[in-house]
């Protein structure tokens, strides 16, 4: 799943809440005239408690807002051979790898240029990252996702296709970062910025995989429409993790209607 941390805030006194895109949150208080917050989704009758991460006057409570759910779906190669690309599947065991949130490889295909892109200049611009935030430089890579990255029905809210859509696009959670006995995770999420090498290998790595599109860019590989790369200072559906793209060629953009980034 697809998601975000967003934090409301209210001004007591509170009986019902604020409504995001896929729930309402409502506040109220127990027998004990304590104040409880929670979460009823849309499609999940059963109300969640969320997180209270400050209370004063007013309270900040956080709640995670689904953007979008569901398992990879529909017919992968064709999703990408249908619209104008060429379909290549990983081969688990290499030093990059893309996993699944439990970090199990996903031998799925993906446009073979992205792919090959990814498994190249994604893994050194991951290796100078974890250089410069840990000091050290992993010999293997996990890109942990979640679900749904290859799908063809993945629409984005502007009603075009997203580029998951065309196999050119993933969505990094965490970094699993191994170099014999060194091993580091970085949490790609807003909210852990502050953590030890967090904000300077996310960075460094955002910045990286920018200058390897405006490369692509111009060698004709991805096409001359944005930067490739979203995360948690740039919208709050990007709060939680990375995305990655290989933005796609303007015949492309135009014939199927698909995102740049």
């Amino acid at each position: 799943m697809f998601g975000n941390i967003i934090a409301l805030i209210f001004i007591f006194p509170i009986v019902q809440a604020e409504t995001t895109n896929n729930g309402q949150l409502q506040v109220y208080q127990d027998a004990n005239g304590q104040w409880v917050y929670t979460y009823q989704r849309r499609d999940n009758p059963q109300n969640e408690v969320v997180e209270v991460i400050e209370e004063d006057d007013e309270v900040v409570a956080q709640v995670r807002e689904t953007y979008y759910r569901g398992p990879t779906s529909g017919p992968r190669t064709r999703a990408i051979t249908g619209r104008g690309g060429e379909a290549a599947q990983q081969i688990c065991g290499g030093p990059l790898e893309i996993t699944d949130g439990n970090g199990r490889c996903r031998e799925i295909e993906y446009d073979a240029d992205f792919l090959q892109v990814l498994q190249t200049e994604g893994l050194a611009c991951a290796q100078t990252a974890a250089r410069d935030a840990f000091g050290f430089t992993p010999s293997r890579v996990k890109f942990r996702t979640g679900e749904g990255q290859i799908s063809w029905d993945r629409y984005s809210r502007n009603g075009n296709l997203s580029t998951h859509a065309i196999g050119r696009a993933i969505d990094i959670f965490h970094v699993e970062l191994y170099n014999g006995a060194a091993h580091n995770t970085v949490t790609m999420h807003g909210a852990y910025m502050d953590r030890r090498g967090h904000r300077q290998f996310y960075s460094q790595m955002y910045d990286c995989w920018e200058g390897v599109v405006d490369d692509m860019q111009a060698r004709g590989i991805a096409g001359a429409c944005g930067s490739g790369c979203l995360g948690f200072e740039d919208n709050r559906a990007h709060w939680d993790h990375m995305h990655m793209s290989l933005p796609p060629l303007q015949t492309v953009r135009n014939q199927y209607s698909v995102n740049c980034t």
